[in-house]
């Protein structure tokens, strides 16, 4: 996990063409979106009041399989979201997500995240309640706003610290368990 760069608006449109439909349309409320723009606007950060951070496989050169952004709203408070592709969902990298842009958006002074889901998106849901942090849901009209402070709390900690262990796990797992295997 790292800092996107300006440099990573290739890699950013090709992780948005390969969520599934029904990954973009939890994410970005559409399954239509314009790919090119919103990569622009996912690159086009300051470190400070708009951050985001991207996972890789393969290193620092590898591909996106997740990223995670803040844009600070006023204040201490900041929009954040978070995605991960297909492939890789269910396997605490979101989580992992959270905690590190938790963590960069503290060093800015801020304090506090807000999210808007979707009410059918229980996963997302379910991955800020078993986040650490302590969650408040809210329901609007067609959302539900999610808002936590971003303090790392011993739970949360503790909770990081376990996901990175399983995310360890998960890659190596997936290494020593293929889906197929051809021989030559």
């Amino acid at each position: 996990i790292r800092p996107v760069r300006r440099s990573d608006a290739i890699r950013v449109e090709d992780y948005l063409i390969g969520l599934s439909p029904e990954t973009r349309r939890l994410r970005f409320w559409s399954q239509a979106i314009d790919v090119r723009t919103l990569a622009a606007k996912i690159v086009d950060v300051d470190y400070r009041d708009h951050v985001t951070l991207i996972a890789l496989t393969g290193g620092d050169d590898g591909t996106m399989i997740g990223g995670a952004q803040y844009v600070r709203i006023d204040g201490g408070r900041a929009e954040f979201s978070v995605s991960v592709a297909d492939a890789y969902q269910g396997r605490g990298i979101g989580s992992i997500l959270i905690g590190h842009t938790a963590q960069a958006a503290a060093a800015t002074d801020i304090t506090t995240f807000v999210a808007e889901v979707l009410p059918e998106n229980h996963a997302m849901v379910n991955v800020f309640r078993g986040s650490g942090f302590p969650v408040s849901i809210r329901a609007t009209p067609g959302s539900l706003e999610v808002e936590f402070p971003i303090s790392l709390t011993e739970e949360a900690a503790d909770r990081f610290e376990r996901r990175d262990t399983q995310a360890a796990v998960n890659a190596v797992r997936t290494f020593l368990e293929p889906a197929s295997v051809a021989v030559v």
